[in-house]
C-alpha cells in the first residue's frame, strides 16, 4: 500500500522564508507549510527513525526493523526547528509528518469501509506510540481537502535518545481517502515543554487541497 519515493520528488532540508506552496502533480495534492518551518531531509530518515523509542511490541532491533518496512517513507516531514543545526540538538521540535498509500485497503482484515480502515489505522498507532491515549473521539469532516476524512486527537509518550528525558506529546491526525490515494497528515506539537503549534496546524490543514 506504500508509495515508493520513486513516484514523487524529493523535498531536501531547506529553511522557508515565507509560506511555501507545496504541489505534487503526481498525487495531485497541495498545501502551504508552515512560515519558518524546514522540510527535513529524507535521506536521513532512516538514521532518524533509529533515534526514537516505540512501543513495547517494538522495542528489540528486528521489530523495528519490521515497524519501519510497514511504514515506509513518508511523502515529506516539515518541522519548526532545523534539526541539522547544532543549537536545536536537544530540542523537541513540533512537526507534520505526511504519508500516503495507495487505495487498495477493501477485503484487508476484513476492511470494507474508509471508517474501517480508520479504526485499524488508530489500533494500529496504539501500538506503535508509547502510552497511546485517545483523547477526543474520532470525527468525521468533509470540509478539509475536497476529500471525505476523519480528524484524530490522542497523546503519547515520546522518547528520544537525543532528548534528555521523555515528554507528553500531543497527536492531530488527519486522514482523507481520494479513488487513488489515502492521505495521512499527522501534527505533534508537546503543551508540556511549551513547543505549541495549534495555530500553525490549522492553518496548514486549512490550506490542503486535493483534486
Amino acid at each position: 500500500m506504500k508509495v515508493g519515493n520513486t513516484h514523487y520528488k524529493r523535498i531536501i532540508n531547506r529553511k522557508i522564508q515565507k509560506s511555501e506552496f507545496f504541489h505534487d502533480n503526481y498525487l495531485h495534492i497541495a498545501f502551504h507549510s508552515p512560515i519558518g518551518w524546514v522540510f527535513h531531509d529524507l535521506n536521513k530518515f532512516d538514521e532518524e527513525f533509529e533515534k526514537q523509542q516505540f512501543g513495547a511490541e517494538w522495542e528489540n532491533e528486528e521489530d523495528k526493523i519490521v515497524l519501519k518496512n510497514i511504514l515506509g517513507k513518508p511523502l515529506c516531514i516539515i518541522t519548526k526547528y532545523d534539526q541539522d543545526e547544532p543549537e536545536n540538538y536537544g530540542k523537541f521540535s513540533p512537526t507534520i509528518t505526511i504519508n500516503v498509500s495507495k487505495n487498495d485497503y477493501k477485503g484487508l482484515w476484513g476492511m470494507e469501509s474508509f471508517s474501517d480502515l480508520v479504526s485499524r489505522s488508530r489500533q494500529n498507532t496504539s501500538s506503535i506510540l508509547k502510552d497511546f491515549t485517545s483523547t477526543k473521539p474520532i470525527k468525521k469532516i468533509k470540509d478539509i481537502g475536497n476529500a471525505e476524512g476523519y480528524i484524530m486527537e490522542s497523546s503519547y509518550t515520546f522518547e528520544h535518545i537525543e532528548l534528555p528525558q521523555q515528554i507528553r506529546v500531543e497527536l492531530i491526525t488527519v486522514l482523507l481517502e481520494r479513488p487513488d490515494w489515502i492521505f495521512d497528515f499527522n501534527m505533534h506539537q508537546s503543551t508540556e515543554v511549551g513547543e505549541i503549534a495549534e495555530n500553525e496546524f490549522k492553518n496548514f490543514i486549512k490550506s490542503i487541497v486535493i483534486k
